[in-house]
């Protein structure tokens, strides 16, 4: 049994109307898709900065009080879909295609999607699984996703560890941060942007983010209070 072929460049693909779940429209409207490069249609967004310094700043800046009430307000705001509800089955289409390593299928109905709909994150979120085998793509689409859904933290820690494995740490740290923002009750993120800023060797905002972390920190993580007191007096 041969095994599904992985799709072909998106600009090699045209955007499909041919599913059931999509509006049939008219030849005219039809003849002047077939010219449409699908990664045109696509919102232009920012590569994650390696400058991690002012987006920690702004973090820093925060306090405690300011970050409780943000987790209030962004509860219902994660993972909140921007897909008509016209669209939601083509969506699960797309899915149930890749699942079935119908790649090609797949990547047409993400690409008619995003023709319609270029808000939502859902499409690009497939297509960065449908690149798996291309790195590069694969992380672009990923971006694409964590800035529709940026208070979703999981997809800034996925992009985070791809930076690190990349061994582009200063990425990583802006990654990081992000992911802060969405969710910064989650000590461990704390820790490890910590981490991160040690191994740069950058002893200013070691500093700050000790000092930062000491703060948010419960009462009832007594011992860890003690080492981040302990080593921001050594610095």
């Amino acid at each position: 049994m041969n095994e599904p072929q992985k799709p072909a460049s998106p600009s090699e693909v045209k955007p499909s109307t041919s599913s059931s779940q999509i509006k049939s429209e008219n030849t005219e409207s039809e003849d002047s898709e077939e010219d449409v490069d699908p990664e045109e249609n696509a919102i232009e967004t920012e590569n994650v900065s390696e400058n991690y310094e002012e987006e920690l700043d702004v973090n820093l800046s925060t306090t405690v009080k300011d970050q409780k009430q943000k987790l209030h307000k962004i509860r219902g705001i994660r993972k909140r879909s921007k897909i008509p509800t016209h669209l939601k089955g083509l969506m699960g289409e797309a899915n149930l295609r890749f699942a079935r390593g119908e790649y090609e299928i797949a990547q047409k109905m993400c690409f008619e999607l995003i023709r319609q709909a270029p808000m939502a994150y859902e499409p690009y979120w497939t297509l960065s699984q449908l690149y798996e085998n291309d790195p590069i793509k694969s992380v672009q689409y990923l971006t694409i996703v964590a800035h529709l859904n940026p208070m979703d933290a999981t997809n800034w820690l996925r992009l985070a560890q791809i930076h690190i494995d990349g061994n582009n740490l200063r990425k990583a740290v802006t990654c990081y941060t992000r992911a802060i923002n969405a969710d910064p009750s989650v000590i461990e993120h704390h820790l490890k942007r910590l981490e991160l800023l040690e191994k740069l060797d950058d002893a200013n905002y070691i500093r700050k983010c000790r000092s930062k972390l000491i703060h948010s920190l419960p009462p009832t993580e007594h011992e860890m209070l003690f080492k981040m007191a302990r080593d921001l007096a050594e610095q």
